[in-house]
C-alpha cells in the first residue's frame, strides 16, 4: 500500500482511542460500541493517509459477505466510478464484552459464538471484485483483517475478574486459529486503557478496553457460500 500500512494506521488508532478514554468508558456502560469504534478506525484510515484512502462500511452485494470496512484507493479526479478505485484492504470488527448495559447481565456466553463467527469471516480473499469494486489487496496474505474490541466493565466494589475474561477470549481464539496480525500463535489484545472510573447513578464503575488486529491462520477455509458460487 503506497500510503501508511494498516498496521501503522492501527497504532495511530490506539493512540486516538486513549485520548478519548473518558468518553468511551462511559459509552461502554451503555451498550455495544462496535459501530462507534469501527467508525473511529475509518476516521484514522482517512486522516493518516491524508485522504489517499477511505473506508466504506458494509460493502457487499446480494449474495456476498457484507464486510464492515473496505479500504479504497484510487483516482476520482476525472470521474467517480467504481472501476476508478480498488479495494486495498478488508476489515471485520468484533466487539467482545463481559457484561451488558450497566453490568446488568453476563455477556460472556456470547464469546464462543462471536469468535467462531469471526473465524468464518477472516478468509483468504481470492475474488477479483467485491461490491462492484475491483479488489487489489496489499500485502502477501490477501486475507481479511479482524478488529477485535474487548470491553471489560465492573462495579468498583466487586471482585476484578478481568484476567479470567481475557484468558477465556485467548483460549477460544486459539481454538479458532486466530492470532494477532502476523504473530504465529498468539491472539494478543493490546491495552488501550484500564482502570478508568465512571461514576453513574450514584455508583462507581471501573472500565478497560483492549483492541487487537487479528487474522485467521494460513489454513483459513473459504466460506461455504463461496464454494457454492464457484
Amino acid at each position: 500500500m503506497p500510503t501508511k500500512s494498516i498496521l501503522k494506521i492501527y497504532d495511530s488508532y490506539l493512540r486516538k482511542l486513549r485520548k478519548k478514554r473518558a468518553e468511551l468508558a462511559m459509552f461502554q456502560l451503555t451498550g455495544k460500541l462496535e459501530d462507534r469504534l469501527t467508525k473511529e478506525f475509518a476516521s484514522s484510515i482517512y486522516s493518516e493517509s491524508a485522504g489517499a484512502l477511505i473506508a466504506l462500511s458494509n460493502v457487499g452485494k446480494r449474495g456476498e459477505q457484507k464486510i464492515d470496512l473496505a479500504v479504497l484507493q484510487g483516482d476520482f479526479s476525472k470521474d467517480i466510478k467504481r472501476e476508478n478505485a480498488a479495494i486495498r484492504a478488508f476489515i471485520e470488527a468484533k466487539y467482545l464484552r463481559n457484561a451488558h448495559k450497566l453490568c446488568l447481565g453476563n455477556a460472556q456466553d456470547e464469546l464462543a459464538g462471536s469468535l467462531k463467527d469471526l473465524k468464518r469471516q477472516l478468509w483468504c480473499f481470492d475474488k477479483p471484485e467485491h461490491g462492484g469494486f475491483p479488489v487489489k489487496l496489499s500485502g502477501q496474505r490477501k486475507d481479511i483483517y479482524g478488529l477485535v474490541l474487548a470491553s471489560y466493565v465492573r462495579p468498583n466494589d466487586e471482585v476484578d475478574k478481568e484476567k479470567a475474561f481475557l484468558k477465556r477470549i485467548r483460549d477460544l481464539a486459539e481454538e479458532c486459529g486466530l492470532t494477532f496480525n502476523d504473530f504465529p500463535d498468539y491472539p494478543w489484545l493490546p491495552l488501550v486503557y484500564e482502570g478508568e472510573v465512571v461514576r453513574v447513578l450514584k455508583r462507581k464503575f471501573t472500565v478497560s478496553l483492549r483492541v487487537g488486529l487479528w487474522r485467521a491462520g494460513q489454513t483459513a477455509k473459504v466460506p461455504a457460500y463461496r464454494v457454492a458460487q464457484a
